[in-house]
This record gives C-alpha cells, sequence and structure tokens, in this order.
C-alpha cells in the first residue's frame, strides 16, 4: 500500500489561536454567509439570465464575484461573520448594487 509513509498531511493545534487566523467554526460561518449573499443575488439575476442578457457563466461569475466582495468587505474592517447568515436590511441595498454593477460587467463581456 501507498499509504503509511511520510508525514501525516496537518500537523499542529486544530483550531488557530483567537488572535490572528480564522477558526474552523469562523470559516463554516464565513461559508455560510457566502452561501446566503448567494442565496440573495440569485433571484436578481434569474431576470436577465431568462432574457439570456447573461450566459450561465456569467451569472455564476457575478454571483460569485459578489459574495467574495462582500465577505472581503467585512473581513478588511476586520467584522466577525453574521452569526445569523440572513442578509441584514441595510446590507441587502448594498447587495444589490453590487450585483448590478457585476451584471453590467458580465454583459459587457459577454457583447
Amino acid at each position: 500500500g501507498g499509504y503509511g509513509r511520510g508525514e501525516p498531511p496537518s500537523r499542529g493545534a486544530p483550531a488557530a489561536p483567537a488572535s490572528g487566523g480564522s477558526s474552523a467554526s469562523e470559516d463554516a460561518l464565513w461559508t455560510r454567509f457566502r452561501q446566503a449573499i448567494v442565496e440573495f443575488a440569485k433571484p436578481l439575476l434569474r431576470g436577465p439570465y431568462e432574457r439570456n442578457e447573461i450566459s450561465k457563466d456569467g451569472f455564476r461569475s457575478v454571483l460569485k464575484k459578489t459574495a467574495e466582495k462582500v465577505v472581503k468587505s467585512f473581513q478588511r474592517e476586520g467584522l466577525p461573520p453574521p452569526a445569523n447568515p440572513d442578509i441584514a436590511a441595510n446590507q441587502r441595498a448594498k447587495i444589490t448594487k453590487l450585483v448590478e454593477e457585476y451584471l453590467k460587467l458580465a454583459k459587457r463581456e459577454e457583447g
């Protein structure tokens, strides 16, 4: 068998210390938050997609970029991931605007 040799893939403490780095549970919250953003943004893109204004790739790309951008802005401001993955009212307008921006870019890229 090929296993049993070499180093185990990961060594060290299972959870990252509180200072610096994010813990596994925090990663899970970010993932959940990202999902929530995608779920919120999907209906915003359904119309343009059904009118063939963007391709399936464009649709996916806009969702991905939007989620990444929102998560990065939270992290840049040092905000923790929301414990409740529902999109807050004040975030909804921002996310809608982001989706519209990325949608414009996607349409331009696709001609």
